[in-house]
């Protein structure tokens, strides 16, 4: 995991670049929104990395969709969260913290809802 604020995209993709050979050139799902076209072409165009985007907020998609998937992703482990050394319990104690801002609330219908719950949940 590597978290970052304030760079560059030029210095965002280079560390990613680095990330990619260490782990075999995984794919980076990149969200196309706002800066994000500009993050893609220099990921694809300059380091040749296996990019795939994704548009949040779109016409048919809201956000209750996205955590569905998370949860869906988490329960068919393809997403795992690593229990290995200190070192990597610390980084998923972050990695937690930033998915506990997420909870579900209940309309007056008693529909199922997905709410961030801090004032700032996509850091």
């Amino acid at each position: 995991m590597w978290r970052k604020k304030g760079l560059k995209i030029s210095e965002q993709s280079r560390q990613l670049a680095e990330i990619s050979k260490k782990f075999d050139d995984p794919l980076f799902l990149v969200e196309k929104n706002n800066m994000g076209q500009d993050m893609i072409d220099e990921l694809i165009d300059t380091w040749n990395l296996n990019v795939e985007s994704f548009v949040t907020g779109g016409v048919s998609q809201k956000k209750d969709e996205l955590i569905r998937f998370l949860i869906q992703a988490f329960e068919h482990e393809q997403i795992v969260i690593p229990q290995g050394n200190l070192e990597t319990h610390q980084q998923m104690m972050i990695l937690l913290e930033e998915l506990a801002k997420f909870s579900v609330t209940y309309t007056h219908a008693g529909n199922e809802q997905y709410k961030g719950m801090a004032a700032h949940d996509d850091s």
